[in-house]
This record gives structure tokens, C-alpha cells and sequence, in this order.
């Protein structure tokens, strides 16, 4: 028999009309991710009923919320009608499999939403996010320590390392759960915003939100806008080989933020694709960390070469999972 599956589940009553299931879920997401949250609905009159229930795959989330004196929404206390525990035996293979089908989905959504607001969070938040997605998609930590000054790399590592052995379906709902806390209403944002998507794997943009007026070559770089990039290059080529204060190229960022239409830019205007930051690491080693497809497919393609970083360590030593294939 495999392992045993529960759904903590909390019937709850005087809801008002006016709330829909998307915003009873956002409601409680503020303690933990909500698996599933339904408000019944007359048939007949297509009226809530003005009660429903929530459920949970978390424990400690179903424990919080019923440590809670009380819960109110739109100025109505929502009162709880009963508790009970239902368990899914994972004998039962069609049930077990849409569970753990249900919380893929739902992780996959909120990686991708994490992707459109990178840029509002704090780097504490970031690097939860980010070592949480490594557990949950590579699974332990599997890549050496980083040397010292690998500042960035060096906390990511940590992040990681600091999750053990916990499995990676844990982690899934661990970063949904990360993610309800910073924005219960996040399920709500993504089924009515259609907004432009960045990349996962990375550790995110952390730096604050400039006015154009104030934007460097290198912010027009990281955030790919190729007619400034071009813009500015046309005045003054030489930038595409000046180190930054991190000692990284603009091709090296380029890499690690996924920009290949930046990249090509800039190799036509002097870049060599196997150029090398302070650690000693080229473009190929970003994308590859990163798990950018298109971006490493277009640096073989144009001549980019496995090389070793000042740590001996290849790009295919330190690339994403899903793209170890391709090196």
C-alpha cells in the first residue's frame, strides 16, 4: 500500500451572498495554502447558500485557522459548523493521482505568478521562494558549496542546503504556502491578470524600480529592452565589454536574465560568447543555472564552449535539471 494522503477539511457557515469560492480561498490563504475552498450555490435561484467549507493538506495551516477565535469576511463572523479529517488511501490510484496532479498544477501556478512579481519582493522572500523551487523541482541539494566570494551564489546554496531531505512534494506545497503569506488573493491575481513572465530559477531582480531618466546600459540590459540597448550601443560600443562592480559582463547578464535577442546584440557588437566574470564563469554557465533553453541553445549554436569556472565546475555541473540534456 502506498503512503497515506489527508485533506484536513473545516465546513464553515453565515457566509455572506456576496463571496465567491475565489474569495473565500483568498481568505484563508492568508494562514497557509488552501487546497480547496467551495461555497454552495442554490440550484434553483443561483444564490449562495451562505455556507461551505475549506480544506487543507497542511497540518499546521488547518491547526492556525482553528486557533482563530474568529474569522470575518465583508463584516460577517464565519462561524465553524465542524471539523473532521478525510484520508485518502493511496491504494485507491485514480484519487492519490489527481492529488498529487492538483498540487503540481497548482505549484506550477505559482511559480509562474512568483515570475510576475519578483521585482516587489525582498531578497528574504526571494531566496525562500528560490530554494523551496530547487527542492521541489531537483529535489537535496546536489551542487558543492560556493567559494566565499560568490556572495549571491553562496546564499543560494545555503537556502537550498538547509532544506535537507525534505521531499519535494512537501516543498511544492511549502512554496504555495510561502507564497499565500505574502499574497492570500494570489490565486484570484492570476485567473484575471495576464502579466509578462520572467524566470524562476534564478535568484530574482532585488534592485529598486527606476525611472528611464535614471537606467544605465546595464538596467536596459538585465531588462531586455533591446531599442535602448541598441540606442546607447550605437554611441558608445565599448560598454559591451566593461566589467561591472560584481565583475560580470552585460552578455553574462543578459544570460541570467534569458534574454537571447540582447545576447546576439551584443556578440554583433563585440562580446565574446565565451567570455568570463570574476569567477571565471561564461554565459553558458547563467543560462545553464538557469535553465534558459532558448538562451543555451543560441550560445552553442554561435560557438559557446563548456568550459571550467575557477572552480573547476562546467556548465553542465551547475545547470538546472531540466536542461542537463541539452549540454
Amino acid at each position: 500500500m502506498g503512503n497515506v494522503r489527508k485533506i484536513y477539511k473545516i465546513f464553515v457557515f453565515n457566509l455572506p451572498w456576496t463571496v465567491s469560492q475565489h474569495e473565500l480561498k483568498a481568505y484563508f490563504n492568508k494562514y497557509g495554502y488552501t487546497y480547496n475552498a467551495v461555497v454552495t450555490f442554490s440550484k434553483k435561484t443561483g444564490l449562495s447558500k451562505g455556507f461551505g467549507f475549506v480544506e487543507f493538506v497542511d497540518k499546521k495551516v488547518y491547526d492556525t485557522v482553528l486557533q482563530q477565535p474568529f474569522h470575518v469576511i465583508d463584516n460577517y463572523n464565519i462561524k465553524k459548523l465542524k471539523e473532521f479529517i478525510i484520508t485518502y488511501l493511496s491504494i485507491m490510484a485514480e484519487n492519490n493521482d489527481f492529488d498529487i496532479t492538483d498540487l503540481e498544477k497548482t505549484f506550477d501556478k505559482a511559480t509562474k505568478y512568483v515570475q510576475t512579481v519578483a521585482s516587489e519582493l525582498d531578497s528574504e522572500q526571494l531566496l525562500n521562494l528560490y530554494s523551496l523551487y530547487k527542492q521541489a523541482t531537483v529535489g537535496p541539494c546536489n551542487i558543492p558549496k560556493p567559494n566565499w566570494y560568490q556572495v549571491q551564489a553562496k546564499q543560494k546554496w545555503e537556502a537550498w542546503k538547509s532544506l535537507g531531505e525534505m521531499d519535494q512534494e512537501t516543498a511544492m506545497n511549502n512554496y504555495i504556502c510561502a507564497l499565500s503569506k505574502i499574497n492570500p488573493t494570489w490565486e484570484t491575481d492570476v485567473a484575471t491578470e495576464s502579466r509578462a513572465w520572467t524566470t524562476v530559477s534564478r535568484l530574482p531582480n532585488t534592485e529598486k524600480e527606476l525611472l528611464d531618466t535614471d537606467k544605465t546600459f546595464l538596467d536596459w540590459v538585465k531588462e531586455g529592452h533591446k531599442e535602448k540597448v541598441q540606442e546607447i550601443l550605437l554611441k558608445n560600443s565599448t560598454l559591451t565589454n566593461i566589467l561591472d562592480e560584481d565583475g560580470l559582463l552585460p552578455i553574462h547578464w543578459a544570460a541570467d536574465r534569458g534574454h537571447v535577442a540582447i545576447i546576439e546584440y551584443l556578440i554583433q557588437h563585440g562580446a565574446n560568447v565565451n567570455s568570463r566574470d570574476i569567477d571565471g564563469q561564461t554565459p553558458l554557465h547563467y543560462a545553464a543555472s538557469c535553465g534558459h533553453v532558448d538562451v543555451i541553445r543560441y550560445l552553442l549554436s554561435v560557438g559557446a564552449e563548456s568550459m571550467e569556472d575557477n572552480d573547476g565546475m562546467k556548465p553542465k555541473d551547475v545547470a538546472d535539471e531540466k536542461v542537463v540534456a541539452i549540454l
